[in-house]
């Protein structure tokens, strides 16, 4: 599954590669593709010993001065998140995987006088949360039944972080916190630890991105 989603996205990559347009910074307006890395995990009280996970993410974006140093930025992406659990005995659950679309809507400030070399990131993410997988030890695929079960299908984090600039591309990284509770009555039959609970489960991620 997660091979079959990993070439979907190299595809959508290699897609927007060949299509995209690139504009040198100076210009009003720059339009191109983003593609990272995603550490994510899970917080809150109802999932217990979450670690994070290692995910990628793929998008194009369109960004737009809207004054001498600051730029509006809007993006559509796909990602691969989630979390691991540090839980090993047999019939417990140690993976939650999230397939998710993002469309991430944020303000860029320069902090370099108008060089355009670097910027402060802040903004909103809202997701829509297509697929969840939950893994139980010892098996290396998801049940059926452990599928898009007790997880929300939407999600809204809030967005800060750094980004630097060069002529044609970018390096970022921000911190994504899930400001959604997106527990929906999870309850994991037979799996520890229990579940159930009526806690809050609320998602954070790491974006490492280069951008073209």
């Amino acid at each position: 599954m997660i091979l079959r989603l990993g070439m979907f996205l190299f595809l959508v990559l290699t897609t927007l590669w060949s299509s995209a347009q690139f504009y040198p910074k100076k210009q009003d307006f720059r339009t191109g593709i983003t593609f990272g890395l995603t550490p994510s995990t899970v917080l809150g009280s109802e999932l217990e010993n979450p670690t994070m996970k290692t995910g990628i993410q793929s998008g194009i974006y369109y960004r737009k001065k809207i004054s001498e140093t600051g730029h509006f930025e809007i993006n559509l992406g796909a990602a691969l998140r989630g979390s691991k659990f540090d839980n090993s005995k047999d019939d417990s659950y140690n993976r939650l995987n999230f397939v998710v679309m993002e469309m991430p809507l944020l303000y860029m400030q320069d902090i370099m006088k108008k060089e355009e070399k670097m910027f402060i990131v802040a903004g909103l993410s809202p997701m829509a949360i297509l697929q969840t997988e939950f893994y139980i030890v010892p098996e290396l695929t998801a049940r059926d039944e452990l599928r898009n079960i007790g997880i929300k299908r939407f999600d809204l984090a809030a967005v800060l972080g750094y980004h630097i600039s060069t002529y044609y591309t970018g390096l970022r990284i921000t911190a994504q916190y899930g400001i959604l509770d997106l527990n929906d009555n999870l309850l994991l039959q037979g799996i520890t630890p229990e579940t159930g609970n009526g806690g809050n489960i609320q998602s954070f991620a790491f974006n490492l991105q280069i951008y073209f």
